[in-house]
């Protein structure tokens, strides 16, 4: 019996010295500040190896973190302006609901005046409002892919997705034209994600469009393209790199003029990205700018 005790004691301190590096590891993660990593162990071995992916899980919370301060500063930003518009002008047609004491023509006058800025001034709030709901489902949107939501991939045909899309297009603005190279072209992803891209790129062409927006499918060994053409200003090469980024605007000040919100592009990039795809921005033939779009082909 005291042997068997001289034994179990033996290798409860052999146990203990070999899990010594792992608490020592585990006191060292508990006092590490931000940005910092573990010190790898000189040995080549399973210690080192928990060590270093524990380094990548660091630098991976570390980036999500940086991520979401951005994203969530970005969105403060941008939540202002439509929400602060929207009282401006609330405030507005409640001045011109409580009019003055004129009497007879003067008031009737005023009374038309008022009303004509009530008209307008309403209209601006829904044109605020609407953006407003575009920016909100555009963050959700994003929310969801940083998520991980990702439906089930399944064949779309591309030349269908494209006619549809132009079809929705308004009437008024740019005219928009499908000129598709294939009768056909099937990619591996979901109807309404291409619904998302497609919109967002034709709404983008539109907005900068001087008169006219040409959408093309080609079809490669590996890809389905959508090619999206328009006779703009273009996108200035220093700007290319960055477009796709969230809240990004080409314009240094931020302008709001083409009621954009930033993130249009943003989520083509991120749901195009997500299926294993590729986009790019560059010259277009008709002077403006060239979007691409490339899709894994099905099958």
């Amino acid at each position: 019996m005291p042997g068997a005790l001289v034994a179990t004691g033996a290798t409860w301190l052999a146990v203990r010295a070999a899990l010594a590096p792992v608490d020592r590891m585990r006191g060292e993660l508990s006092r590490l500040p931000p940005g910092r990593r573990l010190a790898l162990p000189r040995a080549d071995d399973e210690l080192r190896a928990l060590a270093a992916e524990v380094n990548v899980l660091l630098a991976d919370r570390e980036a999500a973190a940086e991520r979401l301060r951005r994203f969530t500063g970005d969105a403060a930003h941008e939540l202002r302006s439509p929400v602060a518009a929207i009282r401006m002008e609330a405030e507005v047609a409640l001045a011109a609901s409580h009019p003055g004491p004129d009497t007879g023509e003067e008031a009737g006058a005023q009374a038309g005046t008022d009303a004509e800025v009530a008209r307008e001034t309403l209209e601006d709030v829904l044109a605020e409002a609407e953006r407003l709901t575009t920016l909100l489902d555009s963050l959700l949107a994003l929310a969801r892919s940083d998520a991980g939501e990702l439906p089930p991939a399944e064949p779309v045909d591309l030349v269908t997705q494209v006619r549809e899309a132009v079809a929705r297009v308004p009437a008024d603005g740019p005219s928009v034209r499908a000129a598709p190279a294939v009768p056909s072209a099937w990619a591996s992803g979901h109807p309404a994600e291409t619904d998302l891209v497609l919109d967002n790129l034709l709404r983008n062409a539109r907005a900068h469009a001087a008169s006219q927006v040409v959408v093309s499918v080609l079809t490669s060994r590996a890809y389905v393209r959508v090619v999206v053409d328009d006779d703009g200003p273009g996108v200035p090469p220093e700007h290319r790199a960055r477009v796709f980024d969230r809240f990004y605007r080409v314009s240094g000040d931020r302008s709001r003029a083409s009621g954009g919100t930033g993130l249009g592009l943003a989520m083509v990039a991120e749901v195009v990205h997500r299926r294993g795809g590729r986009v790019s921005v560059g010259d277009s033939p008709d002077g403006g700018a060239r979007f691409q779009v490339s899709w894994r082909r099905h099958g």
